[in-house]
């Protein structure tokens, strides 16, 4: 039988299991918008979405006020611009020409695809028990799927906590840093820069802003709850 936590504990656990929560919804926008071209449906679901506002982490809320104003102002032809704009950075095969959303191809020198680095992010993959989303064609170093990767750590890690295991808790926890001190944050700055040059529309730009700076809270917030 499981030992019964005290309110204040419960309410602790509470939090933390909701602020879980929140990271895997983020996370799972964050590769919806890099795994595909824009569509109607998603660009509704973004501009009726309430981004938070944070005025202590001044860095990310100005990134998402940036993005509230790419998605306030599209151009008369937005979702034809878009689409151009996302093969070009994302399916091209010139590299001079896109921004290319694959982590091999930022950390190593030739600048290739499934290296050492894909082959050590599928070795993850397997260990952690996850799989690619059936129908999924991308190979698994693919920003996307990395994205998606911290989701569903981050909803595992909720479930550890609404059951009161916080040993298995503690481990997923552990697992998102190594997913974001091993892969994520030693190339996306890379590709961040590589769209910010490259891009021909500023929902494009915004949002790689974004998704780099909302990696960055994360990191830190993750330090700021494991223990010492």
């Amino acid at each position: 039988m499981k030992k019964t936590s005290p309110p204040a504990d419960r309410k602790r656990l509470e939090e933390m299991a909701g602020l879980a929560h929140n990271r895997a919804n983020t996370y799972t926008l964050l590769s919806r918008v890099w795994g595909a071209e824009m569509d109607q449906s998603l660009w509704d679901e973004l501009r009726l979405a309430a981004f938070p506002h944070l005025p202590e982490l001044p860095a990310l809320d100005k990134a998402y006020r940036r993005l509230e104003q790419a998605l306030r102002s599209p151009s008369p032809h937005w979702l034809t611009d878009l689409a151009a704009d996302y093969a070009r950075l994302c399916l091209g095969s010139d590299p001079r020409e896109g921004a290319d959303p694959y982590e091999s191809v930022h950390r190593n020198k030739e600048g290739l695809l499934m290296q050492d680095e894909w082959e050590a992010v599928l070795n993850l993959y397997h260990a952690l028990g996850l799989a690619r989303t059936e129908g999924t064609h991308e190979s698994e170093d693919h920003l996307a799927l990395e994205l998606e990767c911290m989701a569903q750590l981050c909803a595992r890690q909720e479930t550890a906590l609404r059951s009161g295991e916080l040993p298995e808790a503690s481990w997923w926890l552990d697992q998102q840093v190594r997913m974001l001190d091993e892969h994520l944050l030693l190339w996306v700055p890379s590709f961040v820069r590589r769209v910010t040059a490259l891009g021909n529309t500023e929902f494009y730009k915004a949002f790689a802003d974004l998704t780099e700076q909302f990696l960055k809270m994360d990191r830190d917030l993750i330090a700021a709850v494991l223990p010492e």
